[in-house]
């Protein structure tokens, strides 16, 4: 099982976090590492997010189809979660 990083904004995170909250995602551990930042000095800075091949799919198995009204920022954590796995499967 591949294992690396994804650089997310403050903004992807939460809408990632919450994106997968609202559809009932139950991985406690991975959640925890979506966190968003607290501090006010901090909500510009992109942080690292170390995740597995399986925490991966994982969420895009947990996420719906983007339409429309989708927020952006989901939108583009999921591209880069995409990303990540296409990178771990075909290098």
């Amino acid at each position: 099982m591949e294992r690396g990083t994804i650089v997310l904004s403050n903004n992807q995170a939460i809408a990632l976090r919450k994106g997968l909250l609202n559809q009932g995602f139950a991985n406690e551990s991975l959640l925890r590492k979506l966190e968003p930042v607290i501090n006010p000095a901090d909500l510009d800075a992109d942080f690292i997010v170390e995740i597995s091949e399986e925490d991966a799919e994982t969420m895009l198995d947990s996420m719906p189809i983007p339409n429309q009204d989708t927020d952006p920022n989901l939108i583009s954590s999921r591209i880069k979660i995409q990303n990540f796995l296409a990178k771990c499967r075909f290098g």
